[in-house]
């Protein structure tokens, strides 16, 4: 999110352009470990194991979406207003770097949707 900050994004839109990034990767990760505990949830020795498996990856997945993204915005909003411009600050880049800079993101924007 500092990144986005840095480019002189709101902190809201920050957050929220954060959150979608890394949504797909996050859900796709739940789902194997989800996918995976299926497998051994027939298993009477092991289900009891399946079934935390499941419910643990559902509630962290869930609640990394929700309270973590709320906690940073909440926390950022608290900061003194004299420590913000501190953290948000970064030296100029010659043109040079950022041209490279936007055609990595452009890249890997490729792959990533």
């Amino acid at each position: 999110m500092r990144p986005r900050r840095r480019e002189g994004m709101r902190l809201a839109e920050a957050v929220i352009d954060a959150g979608a990034v890394r949504f797909r990767p996050m859900l796709l990760t739940a789902a194997a470990v989800v996918v995976g505990a299926s497998v051994i949830l027939f298993a009477p020795i092991f289900q009891g194991l399946a079934i935390s498996l499941m419910a643990g990856e559902v509630a962290s997945t869930l609640l990394s979406r929700m309270a973590v993204p709320v906690l940073y915005y909440m926390s950022e909003r608290r900061r003194a207003p004299r420590e913000r411009p501190e953290v948000l600050r970064d030296p100029p880049q010659p043109p040079e770097l950022t041209e490279a800079t936007d055609a990595a993101r452009r890249r890997v924007g490729e792959f990533a949707g």
